[in-house]
């Protein structure tokens, strides 16, 4: 059951609750026969996981952490601000546009099509922990469990849409955003309003993105067969909880499971790597599903309980920084680095051939991305890695045994 705490409630008892969870959840994970260390971003998770591992351990704590040239994408100043308060053990490493020639290593270890790109920066940074460690402690679950995704803030908008009339939604705004030009900003947000709260939740591709980027004889093969993976009548039978916690309980259930811990699971895994996450032990998720949602998020502020307490040990530097997701720079690389490599291996004779994708669209996009007109990075990312898979487990000539 779900937000049993009152807001009337007093708020420190709790507070000091979590910090006793949390400090036991820490604990437990660092009973190990092999080196242990940690994941730090430099983020409020990972930093209140080694503030607690420095807190618990007379032994300096080994930490880990990856960085960009990109300064917009790399936080390795806030992880070194972190090691020094806590006088950790750190180790960095720099990873560049070359990165992705283990790429289809990557897609291999993943055995289905998974265009999550932060797994490059998972694999990068559990290569570099195991030359030091065995066992790692991370920060994954803090989000989920503690409402710290940026999109919570913004999940008010669905129910402001409501407040436009069905027709004028349908009749009006639908025909003017499936006319917009491909490259038009914020034409995924005109979509979303005009297809209401049912369109929120479909997890698959926009309507507009099928129509255009598959080529007629895929579109003809499927027909109207829904691929998607569509989380909204999930979603009718969770009508009683409030707005945030049934987006909170949507990502405990399908997005924590099926890509972050599946991604970091596969990628350490791959270098013998062991990883553990305080943050889901079960006494803290039963924990947090307890709160109220005002004491989740406060005045858009994400994660604000979970801070109240973490503020006890960590200094306040930590939570001046905005919120960063782990992930690589692509949108920088397919400007330029990795512009030809993308155009290498979406337009092969191969790929072509396959009949997918609509190649001249593929064209446009990676040249609208390059020229700075929508940042299509993303769309790159998901066609290279479904390229990938395919030569990979699929092509009898190219297949991995």
């Amino acid at each position: 059951e779900y937000n049993q705490v009152s807001p009337s409630e007093n708020k420190r008892k709790y507070q000091d609750e979590l910090y006793e969870l949390i400090y036991k959840a820490v604990q437990r994970r660092l009973i190990s026969d092999v080196p242990l260390g940690a994941f730090l971003s430099g983020g409020v998770d990972s930093s209140g996981v080694v503030g607690m591992m420095s807190i618990i351990n007379e032994i300096p704590v080994q930490t880990f952490t990856i960085g960009y040239q990109e300064a917009d994408y790399s936080e390795t100043d806030d992880a070194r601000f972190i090691a020094n308060h806590f006088q950790t053990k750190h180790q960095e490493l720099i990873v560049n546009p070359e990165a992705v020639s283990i790429f289809p290593d990557v897609v291999w270890h993943f055995d289905e099509p998974f265009a999550d790109a932060s797994s490059i920066a998972t694999y990068y940074v559990s290569k570099m922990a195991r030359e030091y460690v065995t066992v790692v402690l991370s920060g994954d679950g803090g989000d989920e469990l503690f409402a710290g995704y940026t999109r919570y803030a913004r999940i008010s908008q669905y129910d402001r849409y409501k407040k436009f009339p069905e027709w004028t939604r349908k009749l009006l705004l639908k025909p003017v955003a499936d006319r917009l030009p491909l490259n038009f900003p914020g034409r995924n947000m005109l979509v979303d309003i005009a297809n209401g709260e049912e369109h929120a939740y479909n997890l698959g591709l926009y309507p507009y993105i099928k129509n255009i980027l598959f080529s007629n004889d895929l579109c003809s093969d499927i027909g109207d067969f829904r691929f998607s993976f569509d989380l909204f009548p999930y979603v009718q039978s969770l009508e009683k909880m409030p707005l945030l916690t049934r987006n909170q309980y949507l990502d405990i259930k399908f997005y924590l499971p099926d890509d972050i811990l599946v991604k970091v699971d596969k990628m350490s895994m791959a270098v013998s790597l062991e990883t553990r996450a305080p943050f889901l032990d079960y006494t803290i998720a039963e924990f947090s599903a307890k709160l109220p949602p005002e004491w989740q998020m406060e005045n858009g502020e994400g994660k604000a309980f979970l801070k109240s307490v973490l503020r006890r040990y960590l200094p306040e530097h930590v939570f001046q920084k905005p919120k960063q997701g782990f992930d690589i720079p692509k949108k920088h690389w397919f400007k330029k680095e990795l512009k030809a490599y993308a155009q290498e291996v979406l337009l092969s004779k191969r790929a072509i051939e396959r009949g997918y994708f609509n190649p001249q669209i593929i064209r446009r996009i990676i040249e609208d991305h390059s020229n700075e007109k929508r940042d299509y990075s993303r769309w790159i990312w998901t066609l290279l890695n479904f390229e990938l898979w395919h030569q990979i487990f699929i092509d009898a000539d190219t297949r991995r045994v």
